[in-house]
């Protein structure tokens, strides 16, 4: 791979990189203490650009060939418990709340998009700038907004 600085790390993910993968420096990968062992995988001949924060609590999986632009959100979980009492006690989300993450082979994510836990877009979709990916995105097809809506189907 070619490790462009050291990314942040912070909790204990298990953390899976293919054969020539790109890794900005400041990219920052967090893995939450609901599972023993939240697992990032990245596949072979991806690229990762700058300011990418991925939050991990079980799964996310990021597939070969893919191109993710600067400033990208993507996470498995939401970050806090929604009850705000649990939220007071500084307490992990539920292992209920939790949603695994999957992005097919030749995706491309465009910059500061934020990709919702639960989400699985699938072999060669596009998602525009600036959206917020809030359902799965089906193969071949091109993804934009706040909620990310079909802006085109692409041809195989």
């Amino acid at each position: 791979g070619n490790l462009q600085g050291i990314p942040y790390i912070a909790g204990k993910p298990c953390i899976e990189i293919g054969n020539n993968v790109t890794l900005h420096s400041v990219i920052t990968i967090s893995g939450s203490k609901v599972y023993d062992r939240p697992r990032l995988c990245i596949g072979n001949s991806t690229y990762i650009g700058s300011r990418v924060s991925i939050s991990v609590a079980k799964e996310v999986l990021i597939g070969n060939n893919c191109y993710l632009a600067d400033n990208i959100i993507i996470r498995d979980n939401d970050g806090h418990p929604v009850d705000y009492m649990q939220r007071r006690e500084n307490q992990s989300v539920s292992k209920d709340d939790v949603k695994p993450v999957r992005v097919g082979d030749d995706v491309w994510i465009g910059s500061h998009s934020i990709i919702l836990k639960g989400i699985n877009i699938g072999d060669g979709a596009i998602v525009a700038s600036g959206s917020v990916v809030s359902k799965d995105v089906e193969p071949f097809t091109i993804v934009g907004g706040n909620p990310a809506i079909v802006i085109k189907r692409l041809h195989r």
